[in-house]
């Protein structure tokens, strides 16, 4: 047995954290998870790094998702738009609204993943990067699911919270201007 690649594992830690769509995506998802409440705090987070380790295995093995750029800049739009919401209302979805969010996470983290796993460097140790960067993105989830939680107990952090919901709209818009 050996044990995992320490700087594999680092690299793979720091991607989703050092590529600005990709921390926001986390971010935002985190937030979202907030909002949602309930079985949503850890559900959708869960389903995204799912997601993300089923995309990041098919990047692994060479498969390129159609349209995954589209699909990152997709999740930037429209995670950023549920952040943008007014962050101290909260409203019980119905069933069909939930399903829905699940289907886009598990879509929206799919793309992540094969991302990811596309750019796996060739000289990392694949499986130590894979954990790197699914632990990552659990972190940057959580630290969405703090901002999230912030407004309702210090509404003045919902300003920030909403800003940073517009830059991942601009910055998914700017995404598929140069797609």
């Amino acid at each position: 047995m050996t044990l995992p690649d320490v700087a594999s594992f680092w690299g793979g830690f720091t991607h989703p954290v050092l590529g600005v769509d990709h921390l926001t995506a986390m971010v935002a998802v985190g937030v979202v998870s907030a909002r949602l409440g309930g079985w949503a705090l850890l559900g959708i987070p869960s389903v995204f790094v799912v997601a993300m380790a089923v995309g990041g295995a098919f990047g692994l093995s060479g498969w390129v998702l159609p349209n995954a750029e589209v699909w990152i800049a997709a999740s930037l739009v429209v995670l950023g738009a549920v952040v943008f919401v007014d962050p101290t209302r909260r409203a019980a979805l119905p069933v069909f609204a939930v399903v829905i969010s699940v289907a886009f996470v598990a879509v929206f983290g799919g793309a992540h993943g094969n991302a990811h796993g596309l750019e796996i460097p060739t000289t990392a140790q694949p499986l130590s990067f894979a954990v790197g960067f699914l632990l990552g993105t659990a972190l940057l989830h959580l630290v969405g699911l703090a901002m999230g939680k912030l407004p309702g107990r210090w509404p003045w952090i919902a300003a920030p919270v909403r800003i940073a919901g517009a830059f991942s709209v601009a910055l998914g818009v700017g995404m598929l201007m140069r797609l």
